[in-house]
């Protein structure tokens, strides 16, 4: 079995986005319980909902 050498920013970015399933969890959460204000907060909340579940 080949072992393959990760950077330490890999490891860093996995850990925090694709690999942490509490901040996916947390974040899909936030249309459901966040109440936003404005249009453009909404635009946002969806655009980092999609960005962590994609």
């Amino acid at each position: 079995m080949a072992h393959t050498k990760k950077s330490n920013s890999q490891l860093f970015f996995n850990g925090i986005l694709s690999e942490n399933p509490i901040f996916r969890l947390a974040l899909s959460m936030c249309p459901a319980v966040g109440i936003s204000t404005s249009v453009m907060n909404g635009i946002l909340l969806g655009v980092a909902v999609l960005f962590v579940q994609v």
